[in-house]
Order: C-alpha cells, then structure tokens, then sequence
C-alpha cells in the first residue's frame, strides 16, 4: 500500500504577519493603500480574500501559492500529486445573468 503525501503546509499566521512588519506594512496599510475597510484585510490569514492575497505574496516577495498551498493547489488523485489550480473569480461567475428574469435584463435598454 502506497503512503499518500501530504499537501505543502501553509504559511503560520504569525510568520506572515512578522514577514511584512519586516518590510514595513501592517493589514491596516493594506487596506487603506486597497480602499477596503481597516479590519477587512486580517481575515485572508482565516479564509481565502483573493486580491489580498496577491497583495501579501507581492509584498513579502513569494507567490501566493507557496503561502497558502491548501487555497492553490488541488489534489490529483489519479497522478498522486498536487498541482496548481487556478480558481474562478466571483467576476468570472456574473459575466451573464442567470434565472428566470436572465432574459429580460439583458433585453432593456435604458
């Protein structure tokens, strides 16, 4: 029986906090320098906030993948690897309206 490998571990919290202090930025300069409210941007160390993200890896100076693995990279069970994913944006999901009114909004015009 073959051991399954575990996934690259994402980055500690406190270990991503201390690479920007080092480099002079807090969460709350990211969020007034990205117009988001000031405690906004702390939660991509608890869930994925995408834009953010790319932020803090351009910041520290790694890709946003290689700080958290577990949001970028998706299991191949077939290969036994992992490999990068790219998601889908929350633009790439509205680019055409759906339901039963789908029909008539892009009908009107203004």
């Amino acid at each position: 029986m073959k051991t399954q490998r575990k996934p690259p571990a994402d980055w500690h919290p406190a270990d991503i906090k201390a690479a920007l202090e080092k480099r002079g930025y807090s969460f709350r300069r990211i969020a007034r320098e990205m117009g988001y409210a000031m405690k906004s941007c702390d939660s991509v160390l608890r869930r994925p906030f995408g834009p953010v993200e790319e932020r803090v890896a351009e910041i520290i100076g790694v890709p946003a993948a290689t700080l958290w693995p577990s949001r970028y990279l998706v299991p191949l069970r077939r290969l036994g690897r992992w490999h990068q994913h790219r998601r889908t944006g929350a633009a790439d999901r509205r680019a055409k309206p759906r339901g039963p009114r789908a029909d008539r909004r892009t009908q009107r015009t203004a």
